[in-house]
C-alpha cells in the first residue's frame, strides 16, 4: 500500500461487529470535515466497506486490537497517522488549517504524539499544567501521568507508534493499562507528548457506544447539530443500562462519595474499574 508524499493517513480502528456504526461515522466526517486532504482507512478483521473517501485494511480475525493497529500502521507508509475509534463521531466543523499547523509543529519539534481529543479528560483536567506554546493551546503530557497515552483520538509519529506498540497483541483496555504501567515506571512515558486543549478533531463530548449499545443522549446531541443517527442499526441502551452507566461515570467525579459509590458499582452492580487493573 503506497502513499508516496502523503503527510498523514487517518485510521478508524474498529472491528467487524461494529460495522453498523461506520455509515454514521463517515456521514459526520463528510458533514464536518469536507475538505480533509488525507486518506482514510477503516481497520477491521474481514468485512468489506464501500464508501467514497475511505478504504479498508483487513487484518484477519487472529489479531487483537493492538495487533490490528500495528498491522495497519505498517502498511500506510506515511510520516504521521491520526487515529479515530468508530464511535468517535465528529460533532463540529474541523478547521484544516489548524491540523496542518499541528503537523508542521510535529516536524519542527520532533513531537512523538499529540492528543487531539481527550475524551475522558484525564489530561486536560490535570492540575499545574505545563504549557508548550505561548498561545496556551498545547500542554506537555507529563512522563508519569496515568492515561497520558490512551486510545483517545491522537496524531502519532508513525515510527514512534510502531516502537510503542512493539510486538504486543492485546485489547484496547490492555493498551491503556500498559501505558499507565509505563507512566508508573522510573523512566515514565517516552518521547515528547502533547495535548491540544482545543481538541481540534472534535470527537463527540457525549458517549456514543457504551458496552456495545447506543447511549441515548447522543441521539439528541447530534440532532441539535443537524444530523439524525439511524437508530435502527443499533442496540439502544435501556433506561436501566443508562442508569448503571451514569452511576459509574459520575461517581468517579464526586470526591466525597467516590469510594462508597465505587464500592456499590463494583460489589453490587458487578462493574470492573480500570484503575483496579493497574494495581494488579
Amino acid at each position: 500500500m503506497e502513499n508516496n508524499n502523503i503527510k498523514m493517513v487517518i485510521l478508524v480502528l474498529s472491528c467487524d461487529k461494529y460495522k453498523y456504526a461506520w455509515d454514521d461515522f463517515f456521514n459526520l466526517r463528510d458533514k464536518f470535515w469536507s475538505d480533509c486532504p488525507y486518506p482514510w482507512y477503516v481497520v477491521t478483521e474481514s468485512e468489506d466497506y464501500v464508501r467514497a473517501g475511505a478504504s479498508v485494511i483487513k487484518c484477519g480475525k487472529e489479531r487483537n486490537w493492538t495487533g490490528r493497529f500495528k498491522f495497519a500502521a505498517e502498511k500506510i507508509h506515511a510520516e504521521y497517522v491520526a487515529v479515530f475509534l468508530e464511535d468517535f463521531f465528529i460533532e463540529e466543523v474541523i478547521k484544516q488549517d489548524i491540523v496542518g499547523r499541528l503537523l508542521q509543529l510535529m516536524d519542527e519539534h520532533n513531537v512523538s504524539m499529540i492528543n487531539v481529543g481527550d475524551v475522558f479528560k484525564w489530561i486536560t483536567q490535570q492540575p499545574n499544567r505545563q504549557y508548550f506554546d505561548e498561545e496556551k493551546n498545547l500542554i506537555i503530557i507529563p512522563k508519569h501521568l496515568r492515561y497520558g497515552i490512551s486510545a483517545s483520538l491522537s496524531i502519532w509519529r508513525t515510527s514512534f507508534l510502531l516502537d510503542y506498540l512493539g510486538n504486543n497483541d492485546c485489547s484496547a483496555w490492555d493498551f491503556e493499562m500498559n501505558g499507565c504501567k509505563m507512566a508508573n515506571s522510573e523512566e515514565g512515558l517516552p518521547g515528547l507528548l502533547l495535548c491540544d486543549l482545543r481538541q481540534p478533531l472534535h470527537p463527540s463530548r457525549v458517549p456514543v457506544i457504551v458496552q456495545g449499545k447506543l447511549y441515548p443522549p447522543c441521539i439528541r446531541h447530534f440532532k441539535k447539530r443537524g444530523y439524525t443517527i439511524d437508530v435502527s442499526r443499533y442496540n439502544v441502551m435501556t433506561f436501566k443500562d443508562k442508569w448503571r452507566y451514569n452511576l459509574k461515570h459520575y461517581s468517579a467525579k464526586i470526591p466525597y462519595v467516590k469510594k462508597p459509590l465505587k464500592w456499590i458499582a463494583k460489589h453490587i452492580l458487578g462493574y470492573k474499574f480500570f484503575s483496579d487493573s493497574i494495581k494488579e
